[in-house]
């Protein structure tokens, strides 16, 4: 019970920063430039188009998982020890203990299990930066194990490609 109040704070402390993380939309406007689950517009906006590369970037990041190409997976991160990443309450700094942390984890690439991306919302905070959420699950067929997940990630355009600067992770088991 205290798990599942721990991230009822953390997805609501979330929501709270999404929403001052960039100005408000317009009135009758949606304040997301991408929903996985929402009905297209009508009007393709640049921020639209952009966030869609977010979107894919993020679907190819999973197709990396369930491939157990972790190496793939990862190049998706920022490689930089300035990256961050919260993971139930644990901070992780720098791609490197994040690499090291998840090839640890998964020596045999077998546990990785599968993945799903269930939603995907992105806001675009500028020309080369987002704030993108992202909610997951992962079954773990040798255990019968299965993660429900919800990430919060800061996604910058470095080098002309998308990657993940700053992220948190909240998960699950069922």
């Amino acid at each position: 019970m205290q798990r599942l109040r721990h991230i009822f704070i953390v997805l609501s402390a979330l929501s709270a920063l999404s929403a001052i993380a960039a100005d408000p939309a317009p009135q009758g406007q949606d304040v997301w430039d991408f929903d996985s689950i929402a009905a297209p517009r009508p009007a393709i906006t640049a921020s639209q188009v952009t966030a869609k590369q977010i979107y894919d970037m993020l679907a190819a990041m999973i197709e990396k998982w369930n491939a157990h190409d972790l190496d793939g997976y990862l190049d998706y991160v920022w490689h930089s020890p300035a990256f961050v990443l919260i993971e139930d309450g644990a901070a992780i700094n720098g791609w490197q203990e994040l690499s090291d942390k998840y090839h640890r984890s998964f020596a045999d690439s077998n546990n990785m299990g599968h993945s799903n991306l269930a939603r995907v919302q992105i806001r675009m905070l500028g020309p080369d930066t987002a704030f993108a959420i992202s909610s997951w699950t992962v079954g773990f067929p040798r255990t019968k194990r299965l993660v429900v997940g919800t990430d919060s990630n800061y996604v910058q355009r470095i080098g002309g490609a998308w990657k993940i600067t700053l992220s948190h992770s909240s998960q699950l088991e069922m």
